[in-house]
């Protein structure tokens, strides 16, 4: 009897095991997939929290407010990038005498961003004028009087930023400046534009 109970305990063991490895065959990828695309909306709802309010404050304050990429946003005095790697982190900040750096004692610092690199995931990100395809590097300022994206030499701003992993069309996330200053986010590529894409792995 003892010896019954044994093997039966030993075919459920079995049993329990054999539906355990079909269950983690099928949901490991699903919440890897899961993970990932909450990591891509994550990222691209804080560049979006941080554009909005760079705008806010240029209306607010009747003035330039920029937000630059910086490899050292979460010091004293950030310095902002030359380069497009946004993914380093980001500042805004109020600039007085419109040469979009951040110059401390003449302009204001008004917001600080971590950087979002880590997590095993590569990202980049991309910003383009509409109907230009020089790359925006670096920056990103709304002025007087509504908030408009514009350079420090008056230009348009207008584009859309691209949060991707490097070869993976399928998981793509957009945001649309639009030449008044709204700001929103999208998949669709109809709405962004051919501009939305992402390009291979490095």
């Amino acid at each position: 009897m003892k010896n019954k109970i044994q093997a039966f305990t030993l075919i459920e063991l079995l049993i329990t095991l054999a539906i355990f490895s079909v269950l983690m065959t099928i949901g490991v990828p699903g919440m890897n997939s899961f993970m990932v695309n909450n990591e891509l909306t994550s990222r691209n709802n804080n560049l979006v929290t941080a554009m909005q309010y760079a705008r806010s404050e240029s209306i607010k304050l009747s003035d330039r407010v920029v937000l630059c990429a910086s490899k050292n946003s979460q010091t004293a005095v950030p310095a902002c990038a030359t380069d497009a790697d946004w993914i380093d982190g980001w500042v805004v900040f109020h600039d007085t005498n419109n040469d979009a750096v951040f110059s401390p004692g003449t302009d204001t610092l008004l917001k600080q961003f971590p950087s979002l690199a880590g997590n095993n995931l590569t990202l980049t990100t991309h910003v383009l004028r509409n109907g230009d395809p020089k790359t925006i590097l670096g920056y990103i300022s709304f002025g007087r009087p509504r908030g408009e994206p514009m350079d420090i030499n008056g230009n348009n701003q207008s584009g859309v930023f691209v949060f991707c992993i490097p070869g993976d069309s399928s998981r793509i996330r957009g945001i649309m400046v639009h030449t008044s200053g709204r700001i929103y986010s999208s998949r669709d590529k109809d709405t962004l534009g051919s501009h939305i894409s992402c390009p291979g792995p490095a």
